[in-house]
């Protein structure tokens, strides 16, 4: 079966000294095309079409694996001028996921420092229960009613 990109073109004409050269880039192009890394190109602006549409939701960010293929999706499409080129879009959603698993991974290591303090320090781990009544006081409006 022919790849839709061929079959669109069904024939590239090499006529005139002036198109040889244009014509033989849209042939290389053509055949240079990965279709892999066509879907995978797809399937990432999907999602980040889907994440900008929902205001950037962290939420919809990739993560873990998913993640890291998309990184190493976007860095092999960049060092190896692949077509087509991974969008803005792309980039900040892949971007942005980054970010938000690094602040995830900072906050799971402050939470980790803490537990630890008040494991050795009494004091401390007994305050934490008194800080955390406060909040949930002073988060619920004038005067503490619901």
């Amino acid at each position: 079966k022919v790849r839709a990109e061929i079959a669109r073109i069904n024939f590239i004409f090499f006529t005139g000294d002036n198109e040889y050269t244009e014509r033989y880039k849209q042939l290389v192009s053509v055949i240079k095309i990965n279709p892999e890394h066509v879907s995978t190109h797809t399937e990432l602006q999907r999602q980040a079409m889907n994440w900008e549409a929902n205001e950037c939701a962290p939420e919809l960010l990739l993560r873990g694996v998913a993640l890291v293929h998309a990184s190493n999706w976007i860095l092999e499409a960049q060092t190896n001028y692949t077509n087509p080129e991974p969008t803005d879009l792309q980039c900040r959603f892949i971007m942005n996921a980054h970010l938000e698993e690094a602040m995830a991974r900072r906050k799971s290591m402050v939470l980790h420092q803490l537990m630890h303090f008040g494991d050795q320090s009494p004091a401390f781990g007994e305050a934490l229960p008194q800080v955390n009544a406060r909040e949930s006081n002073s988060s619920r409006g004038a005067g503490g009613v619901d």
